[in-house]
C-alpha cells in the first residue's frame, strides 16, 4: 500500500492503457446506478469509478432475513455488523471502518437515502434503521468512498434506496413467518394500476417478538405507501412512509456473566420508541432528448424517545439521597427521601421531537462537448430542521431481576448539578452540485464533480439555567470529485478515483466537548470548546469487470485520510463521555468480490481488509481500562499511561477500536428440483480491539465464522421458505467495552456471582445471538 495514498502510478498507467486499447469493443452494459441520490443520469456499475455494489429486490426476498441491516451483512462484502444492543433492529452497520448507528454519540460516517430523501437525522447524524422497511424495496445501491455528490457525513460510502411502485411490482402478495424467541412476522404488498399510467403501491408489516436476552421485547410496525403518475416523458410520486415502533435492548455483559448466563441483562429496562412520518414527492422529467429535470420535496416529523435503566453513584444519609455535590432535590426544590434497604438506580429520559423539511432540484445536459460524448449534472438542495431535546432522569430504585422501578420523582439538582435539560436546536444546510462524465474515447470515461456545503447550527437552552448553549455554529466547505474509468479489454475495467467529502459536529457533539465536563448520553448537554469538522479523502484503484454476462468480479484498494475525526472518549463518572478532533486517522484497505449465476447455482464471495489507524498522537480518557487500573490504583509508571488523566497515550499506527481487519463472505443457492432453492451462507470476522482500548494494550475479541442455512420452495402462487441462522450455535462476541467495577457491584446482592473489584475483569461484550429458526410463507396473487 506504500505511495497509494497519491494514486500518481495509477493514473499514468490507465492514462497508457487508453493509448494502447482506443479501438476495444465497448461492453454492453448489464447494471446501472444513480450517480446522486435523484439518480438522473445513469452510469453502468462496470464503468463507475469505485467498488459498487447492488442487491435487488429479489435477492432480499431470498435471505428471509428479519431486518435491512442483516440483510446488508449478508450480501454487501465490506459490511460488518456490531450487535452492541442485542436487537437485530438496533444493529450498528459498520462499512470500510465508517459507523451508521441509531445510537447519539456514535460517530457517525455513511449517508443513507431513502427515495432521494437523506435519512441520517439532523439532531445526531444517525440512521433509524428500524425505520425503513426492507419489503418495500426495489434496489439497493452502496456507493462506497467520501463521494461528495452524495452530501454530508459521506465519510465512508453512501446507501442509496430505491422503493417500489405499481409498474415495478404489478401484483399483490401477503405472508408471514414465526421463529425462535417467539419471533411473528407479517406484512402484505399490493402495486395495483387504477389507469395505465397511474398506479398505487401499499405495503404494511408487522414485526413482534421476546428477543434472545432478556428485556429485549420488539414491536415494529411500518406502513409505505406510493401513488405513481406516468408522464409522456417521465413521472410524477407521492409517497408516505409511518412508523410506530417499541424496541427493548440490552447493552454489553461483563465476561465474567457470559459463562454463565449470556441472555441476562445487567440493568434494565433500555426502551426506544419511534413514532416516524415522512412525507415525498419525487418527480422527473424529459425536457428535450437532451435535458431532463428530477426534483423532490420531502417533509418528516418524527418522536423517538429512550428510556433507560441505569446505576447511579447515589449514596444515602439518613434517609435521604445524596451525590459528591450535595442533597440530591427534585424538580420542586424538595429533598428525595430513599427507602433504607433499597440500591437507588434512575431512568433516564430522553425525547427528542423534530420536524424535518427539504427538497433537491437537478438538471442533467447530455450532448456532446468538442465531438465527445457529455453528460453534465447540476443540482442544488436546501434541509432544514427543528428539534427539541428534552432530558430527565426519574429516580428508583433496582428490583430482584434489576430492572429500575420508577418512583415517579423527577431529579432536580445537587449543589451546581443539574439533572435536566431542555434545547432547542434548528439546522439549515444549503448545497450546489455538480457531476460530470465526460467520454473522449469510446472505452474511456473521465467523471470529474464537486459539492459546496453550508451548514447553520443553532443552539437555544429553554431552562434558562445554561445560557452558554445559546449560540450558532456554521461551516462550510467545497469538496471535488474526480476519476477515470477505462475498458482494457472486453468486459474488464479499471479506474483510479479521488473524492473528498466532509461533516459538521453535531448538535450532542459540539456541546458535549470537553473532558473536564462530561455528558451522561443521550442526555446533559453544555456549551463547550468548539469542534472542527471532520474531512474525508478517499483515493481507490482497482479493477472489475463481468464474465459471460452475468458473473461481476472486481478488485479495489481504498484508503480514506481524515483529519479532524470525531470521536467519543470515556469520561470518569458510569456512563459519561465527552467528544474530541483527533488530529489524523486513516482507514484503508482491499476488497475483492464476486457474484453470478451459473445454470441453477447462484453465489456470491466477498473478502475485506480494514486497516483502521490513528495517524497523530493522541491522550484517550480511559479509567476502566485494566492497564490504566493497574497501574495508576498501584502507583505505578508506564509510558502508555497517564495516570493524572486516567488515559491511555495512543501512537500512530495504533488501530481504532470496534473495526474488524478481516472479513470474509461466502453465499451460495442452487435449485434442487423445480421451485425448491436451497442456499448458505458463510461469514467470518476477526476480532476487534474493545473501545477504550484505543492504545491496544488489551486483547481483541475473538474472531467467528458463523453458517447460515435457508430454503425457499414455490409451489404455483405460494411459497414455503424456512431460514436457520448460526446453525452450529457458535457463541460469539462484535465488539465490547471497559465498565467501572466499582459501580457494577453496588449490584453485587442482584448478581448471580458477586463483582469483585480488585481482581474481576472490566471487560464487558456484546454476545451475538445463538441459533435461531423461522418458518413460514407467501402468498402471490
Amino acid at each position: 500500500m506504500r505511495g497509494f495514498s497519491k494514486g500518481y502510478l495509477f493514473f499514468v498507467s490507465l492514462s497508457l492503457v487508453s493509448l494502447s486499447h482506443g479501438q476495444e469493443k465497448e461492453l454492453e452494459p448489464v447494471e446501472v446506478i444513480g450517480i446522486s441520490p435523484l439518480h438522473g443520469v445513469d452510469v453502468s456499475k462496470e464503468k463507475f469509478p469505485s467498488a459498487v455494489e447492488t442487491e435487488t429486490s429479489q435477492e432480499i426476498e431470498k435471505q428471509r432475513t428479519v431486518n435491512l441491516s442483516d440483510f446488508l451483512n449478508l450480501r454487501f462484502s465490506s459490511i460488518h455488523l456490531s450487535t452492541d444492543r442485542s436487537n437485530p433492529f438496533q444493529n450498528t452497520v459498520i462499512y470500510r471502518g465508517f459507523t451508521s448507528s441509531w445510537l447519539i454519540g456514535q460517530s457517525q460516517g455513511l449517508s443513507v437515502y431513502f427515495d432521494g430523501v437523506r435519512m441520517n437525522e439532523p439532531f445526531g447524524d444517525v440512521v433509524n434503521w428500524d425505520t425503513i422497511p426492507d419489503k418495500a424495496i426495489n434496489s439497493l445501491n452502496l456507493i462506497p468512498g467520501s463521494n461528495p455528490i452524495f452530501g454530508l457525513n459521506t465519510l465512508g460510502g453512501s446507501l442509496s434506496i430505491e422503493t417500489k411502485n405499481a409498474f415495478n411490482f404489478p401484483r399483490s402478495e401477503a405472508g408471514a413467518y414465526f421463529g425462535s424467541f417467539d419471533r411473528k412476522y407479517s406484512w402484505f404488498q399490493t402495486g395495483y394500476k387504477l389507469k395505465e399510467n397511474l398506479g398505487l403501491y401499499i405495503m404494511g408489516d408487522w414485526y413482534k417478538g421476546k428477543g434472545w436476552r432478556d428485556f429485549s421485547d420488539t414491536d415494529v410496525k411500518r406502513v409505505f405507501g406510493k401513488l405513481s403518475y406516468l408522464l409522456d416523458r417521465g413521472f410524477l410520486d407521492f409517497s408516505i412512509l409511518a412508523t410506530d415502533n417499541t424496541i427493548h435492548s440490552t447493552d454489553v455483559l461483563l465476561e465474567k456473566f457470559l459463562n454463565i448466563n449470556r441472555h441476562m441483562a445487567f440493568t434494565a429496562k433500555d426502551i426506544y420508541k419511534n413514532n416516524t412520518y415522512l412525507f415525498t414527492h419525487k418527480g422527473s422529467y424529459e425536457l428535450n432528448d437532451r435535458v431532463t429535470l428530477d426534483w423532490n420535496l420531502y417533509y418528516k416529523r418524527s418522536r423517538f424517545g429512550f428510556d433507560s435503566g441505569d446505576m447511579t453513584d447515589f449514596q444515602i444519609e439518613d434517609g435521604i439521597l445524596y451525590t459528591e455535590e450535595g442533597p440530591i432535590l427534585d424538580k420542586s426544590g424538595n429533598l428525595i427521601p430513599f427507602p433504607e434497604g433499597l440500591i437507588p438506580g434512575v431512568i433516564n429520559r430522553t425525547l427528542i421531537k423534530q420536524n424535518v423539511y427539504g427538497g433537491t432540484i437537478q438538471a442533467t445536459f447530455k450532448g456532446n462537448f468538442k465531438g465527445m460524448k457529455n453528460s453534465l449534472t447540476v443540482g442544488a438542495g436546501m434541509d432544514t430542521s427543528n428539534v427539541k431535546y428534552t432530558f430527565d432522569s426519574e429516580i428508583g430504585a433496582f428490583k430482584p431481576n434489576r430492572e429500575v422501578s420508577g418512583f415517579g420523582v423527577l431529579l432536580g439538582s445537587a449543589g451546581d448539578e443539574v439533572f435536566f435539560r431542555d434545547v432547542k436546536n434548528t439546522n439549515a444546510v444549503y448545497s450546489l452540485y455538480f457531476f460530470d462524465v465526460l467520454s473522449p474515447l469510446k472505452p474511456l470515461d473521465i467523471f470529474v464533480g464537486g459539492r459546496l456545503n453550508h451548514i447553520r447550527i443553532k443552539l437555544e437552552d429553554k431552562t434558562g439555567l445554561f445560557p452558554d448553549i445559546n449560540g450558532t455554529n456554521s461551516y462550510s466547505r467545497f469538496n471535488p470529485a474526480m476519476g477515470i474509468s477505462y475498458e482494457v479489454l472486453h468486459g474488464v475495467f479499471a479506474y483510479a478515483s479521488y473524492f473528498e467529502s466532509s461533516r459538521a459536529p453535531t448538535p450532542v457533539e459540539i456541546t458535549c466537548s470537553d473532558p473536564n465536563e462530561p455528558c451522561r448520553l443521550p442526555s446533559a448537554f453544555v456549551q463547550d470548546p468548539p469542534l472542527r469538522q471532520v474531512v474525508t479523502k478517499t483515493q481507490e484503484t482497482g479493477i472489475k469487470g463481468i464474465i459471460t454476462g452475468n458473473i461481476y468480479w472486481y478488485l479495489s484498494l481504498f484508503n480514506a485520510d481524515l483529519k479532524n475525526d470525531i470521536l467519543p472518549v470515556a469520561g470518569g463518572t458510569l456512563g459519561q463521555v465527552y467528544f474530541k478532533n483527533v488530529g489524523k486517522t486513516r482507514r484503508k484497505g482491499a476488497e475483492v468480490g464476486l457474484e453470478g449465476k451459473v445454470g441453477k447455482l447462484d453465489f456470491f464471495a466477498g473478502y475485506t481488509l480494514v486497516d483502521a489507524e490513528f495517524r497523530t498522537q493522541e491522550l484517550f480518557s480511559s479509567p476502566n481500562h485494566p492497564l490504566v487500573r493497574e497501574v495508576c490504583d498501584n502507583g505505578g509508571n508506564d509510558p502508555r499511561v497517564n495516570c493524572d488523566l486516567k488515559a491511555l497515550v495512543v501512537k500512530p499506527g495504533d488501530k481504532i477500536p470496534g473495526i474488524p481487519k478481516h472479513s470474509l463472505k461466502l453465499g451460495v443457492s442452487y435449485e434442487l428440483i423445480k421451485g425448491l432453492v436451497i442456499g448458505t451462507d458463510i461469514l467470518y470476522s476477526s476480532g476487534v480491539y474493545l473501545l477504550g482500548d484505543e492504545a491496544n494494550l488489551d486483547k481483541k475479541t475473538r474472531g467467528y465464522t458463523l453458517v447460515n442455512l435457508t430454503a425457499n420452495y414455490r409451489i404455483g402462487k405460494l411459497t414455503l421458505f424456512a431460514r436457520i441462522d448460526n446453525l452450529f450455535d457458535k457463541k460469539y462476541e462484535t465488539t465490547g467495552r471497559y465498565v467501572s467495577l466499582g459501580d457494577a457491584s453496588k449490584l453485587n446482592s442482584l448478581l448471580p456471582v458477586p463483582i469483585d473489584p480488585r481482581t474481576d475483569s472490566s471487560r464487558a461484550l456484546a454476545p451475538g445471538a445463538p441459533r435461531s429458526f423461522l418458518v413460514g410463507f407467501s402468498y402471490s396473487f
